[in-house]
């Protein structure tokens, strides 16, 4: 397992835009996906999703999330467990900690960007399948539609 980049945990700091966010959320998404050793598992929702801070507000800020589907060995579930904590407290990642460890369900989670996003590695034990989620801090702006999913 090679480290991991550090730079858009650091470069999410200085986001302004939420299509800023969206590129940055994507990488650290897509770098995640690519360090674990884990196999990329295709799902049928939207690629990202936005969301407002405020939803009593038409125009407040919003989150981009994003998200990336996984597979792996079920038997390889704790092992990866702690590759991903050891990716994210590595690339810098504050608080990072492990919830249900020896459940069905473990996940990794932690803050980052003063802690505005969030990043978390989730696994289903039993099916061998996962996700990579990254929530970025409130913003302004747009970003484009998502593709339609197949």
């Amino acid at each position: 397992m090679e480290g991991p980049d550090a730079t858009p945990y650091t470069e999410a700091v200085d986001a302004t835009e939420l299509a800023e966010a969206l590129a940055i959320g994507e990488r650290i998404a897509d770098d995640l996906l690519g360090t674990l050793d884990v196999d990329p598992r295709p799902r049928d929702v939207r690629p990202y999703r936005v969301q407002l801070c405020d939803e009593t507000l038409d125009d407040s800020p919003r989150i981009v999330s994003v998200g990336r589907g996984i597979a792996f060995p079920s038997d390889a579930t704790d092992e990866l467990t702690a590759q991903a904590r050891d990716l994210l407290e590595g690339a810098g990642v504050d608080g990072v900690r492990v919830l249900r460890e020896d459940s069905i369900l473990p996940m990794v989670t932690g803050v980052f960007a003063g802690d505005t996003w969030q990043v978390a590695v989730s696994f289903n034990r039993p099916d061998g399948i996962g996700e990579i989620r990254v929530n970025s801090a409130c913003l302004p702006g747009d970003v484009p539609d998502p593709p339609e999913s197949s």
